[in-house]
């Protein structure tokens, strides 16, 4: 019979952070063509965020995955391995919910609102989309896992939110706070939505 219960088994952990390890490799394979081609005067960064360009809107689904260097990609890596592989243990379907909803509200808020005639790449904004989406459990489903994983995320990444929000620092050091946003409010939205899932095993 089926048992609810409020975590996954521990084998989960280790085959969630297996798939991030998988996921964080392909964005460094594709940095790693983006170098290659930067010699030849060529790049594939064209193909982020332009935004209220037509032609770019499109370009929300595959900015995710562009960087704008090897710092760039290394800081989004550390974040993502940590928050993809305990969003995953936590529940696999909130996680591809979670990681839906920040890629196209991150995408579409940064088309309609960030200023025209820049570009805007990286997947930190699915990184604050996962960081909403356990913020959000814990204050939504109220279980100890949930809270439990929420505080950790909140000790480790609380400090980043206010980059979530336009300041001198956003604009300074150039990051898009307006992919932060709206992939944050991406994450609490899957949160919300799937508040009343079960989180289920079957044992025997």
């Amino acid at each position: 019979m089926p048992k609810e219960i409020s975590a996954a088994p521990r084998q989960g952990l280790f085959a969630s952070l297996g798939d991030m390890i998988g996921l964080i490799t392909l964005l460094w394979v594709i940095e790693g063509v983006d170098t290659v081609l930067r010699f030849m005067n060529l790049t594939i960064d064209g193909f982020g965020i332009h935004p209220r360009n037509l032609w770019s809107l499109p370009c929300i689904f595959t900015a995710p995955f562009l960087h704008g260097g090897w710092d760039h990609l290394i800081a989004n890596s550390v974040s993502l391995l940590i928050l993809g592989t305990l969003s995953m243990w936590y529940s696999r379907r909130q996680y591809l919910l979670a990681l839906g909803y920040a890629v196209v509200l991150g995408g579409l808020f940064t088309w309609l609102v960030a200023p025209p005639g820049g570009v805007h790449i990286g997947a930190s904004g699915v990184c604050f989309g996962l960081m909403g989406l356990l913020l959000g459990n814990g204050l939504f489903r109220r279980r100890f896992g949930a809270i439990l994983l929420a505080l950790v995320v909140a000790v480790l990444f609380g400090g980043t939110l206010y980059l979530a929000l336009p300041s001198e620092t956003t604009s300074t050091h150039h990051i898009s706070w307006q992919m932060h946003l709206g992939g944050f409010i991406g994450g609490l939205l899957a949160s919300y939505t799937s508040r009343e899932q079960r989180l289920t095993r079957k044992v025997a």
